[in-house]
């Protein structure tokens, strides 16, 4: 008999099916992404996020919030940028002119079309909307291969208890609202762990 044969039958079949789904390791590194997946879970955990379009921000381009995700303008202001530099040697009147070769300033204020945030600002406010995406595209969980698929960092540590001490504090908000939102997931917090049951993945794992 040759030596593959000798293997039981029901590892022979589990390994046969492509949609069999087998804990590794209590570690999710080392753990297969599993093709049953949902192509939500499968997008959800490669960090993929849809904007809609926010509405015009009523502080116009001159808004100084760190928070605001409204619309400030689609592109950014040269003349708060740098980039429109004052040529005039002498102003009307023949007055020389104080910012000769200097950066011109732009006279607009709010009412500018285009964006006067700084690149800070802006870093933030990008990152900002990107969370609140995040947050509201929080996925529904139908098994356990979308739960480990959409939460990568979310660590297995024995029968249905997994550990999120390794997850960002985004991503722990993010599994609570997809716990919420998923009938089919039964879900409990201790102190250190969360225990969580799919009513329909009996044998998932």
């Amino acid at each position: 008999m040759l030596k593959w044969n000798s293997r039981a039958w029901n590892v022979i079949e589990e390994e046969a099916n492509p949609n069999s789904f087998k804990v590794k390791s209590r570690t999710r590194s080392h753990a297969i992404v599993p093709r049953s997946a949902t192509a939500e879970a499968k997008a959800y955990g490669s960090g993929e996020v849809h904007y809609t379009v926010a509405p015009k921000c009523k502080q116009g381009a001159t808004c100084s919030s760190n928070t605001c995700t409204n619309f400030h303008g689609a592109k950014e202001c040269n003349f708060v940028a740098g980039k429109k530099i004052d040529e005039r040697r002498w102003l009307s009147g023949g007055k020389p002119n104080p910012r000769f070769k200097k950066p011109m300033l732009c006279n607009r204020g709010a009412s500018c079309a285009f964006n006067h945030r700084s690149k800070t600002r802006k870093a933030r406010t990008e990152r900002k909307i990107y969370e609140k995406a995040r947050l509201e595209q929080a996925p529904v969980l139908k098994s356990e291969a979308d739960l480990v698929t959409a939460y990568p960092t979310l660590e297995y540590k024995a029968a249905s208890a997994w550990s999120t001490d390794e997850m960002s504090p985004l991503d722990k908000e993010c599994l609570e609202r997809s716990l919420k939102k998923s009938p089919q997931a039964e879900h409990t917090k201790h102190g250190d762990y969360i225990e969580i049951n799919f009513k329909s993945s009996r044998g998932s794992r």
